[in-house]
């Protein structure tokens, strides 16, 4: 059973007639809304997935920026505590993973590099946080990960971060995306951010396995996969 249907319930639509697996995707899609009502809109559904499943895996899926300091007091995270704590205290057999920033096809504005690229496409102004750092991952990557430990059955009842080995800067990855839309983006630099500092063994473990290619022209690939010029340039 899959619930939620925006990049990460897509992505695992293959889990839709699964009878022993609960894909929780339904949570609030804008990591910078913290509208109370959404927020425990999350909590009563997983509370009653909770209720009503109480023999099947639930997979939920939090956030890896639960690690980043500059974020530790953001209502956003501490709901995603929140909820974690619920799941492991109320459920019997859950897997809760920590992702990134994944990156798919998606009408969500408020997706890191959907940000950045419609700024920069619309020549509108802008920040770029110094300090700030992201790990990004192509969902499809994501989804083979999180698959294969789902079907490996070995991490029961375990809190696992998905990610890539590559961490970028903010303003790297502003700089790569002027360079695919050959188009200077109308920003200034502003001394604040963090980055989320997480162990990724698993992830990274389970990557190489199945082949994943993490090289260094990775986000180059993403941007020219999921964000090809003759769609966002059209006039």
């Amino acid at each position: 059973m899959v619930i939620g249907s925006g990049l990460i319930g897509s992505i695992f639509y293959k889990y839709k007639d699964d009878e022993n697996v609960v894909i929780f995707a339904s949570g609030i899609s804008n990591s910078q809304n913290n509208v109370a009502e959404d927020m425990k809109r999350e909590e009563n559904l997983i509370l009653q997935i909770i209720e009503k499943y109480t023999d099947k895996l639930i997979v939920y899926f939090s956030t890896c920026s639960i690690y980043d300091e500059s974020k530790k007091e953001d209502p956003y995270i501490l709901h995603k505590l929140n909820i974690e704590s619920i799941l492991a205290t109320k459920h019997k057999n859950y897997l809760i993973f920590r992702i990134t920033n994944p990156i798919g096809k998606t009408k969500n504005k408020t997706t890191f590099l959907n940000y950045f690229i419609d700024k920069i496409k619309n020549d509108e102004n802008f920040e770029v946080w110094s300090k700030s750092s992201r790990n990004i991952i192509d969902i499809e990557d994501l989804y083979k990960i999180c698959d294969f430990i789902i079907r490996d059955n070995k991490n029961k009842n375990k809190i696992i971060n998905i990610g890539s080995p590559n961490f970028y800067s903010t303003s790297e990855i502003v700089n790569q995306i002027e360079s695919h839309l050959n188009k200077k983006g109308r920003y200034h630099i502003v001394n604040k951010g963090g980055a989320p500092i997480f162990d990724n063994s698993i992830s990274n473990e389970v990557s190489k396995f199945l082949n994943i290619n993490f090289k260094n022209d990775y986000l180059d690939k993403i941007l020219k996969k999921y964000f090809p010029t003759d769609e966002l340039l059209v006039k």
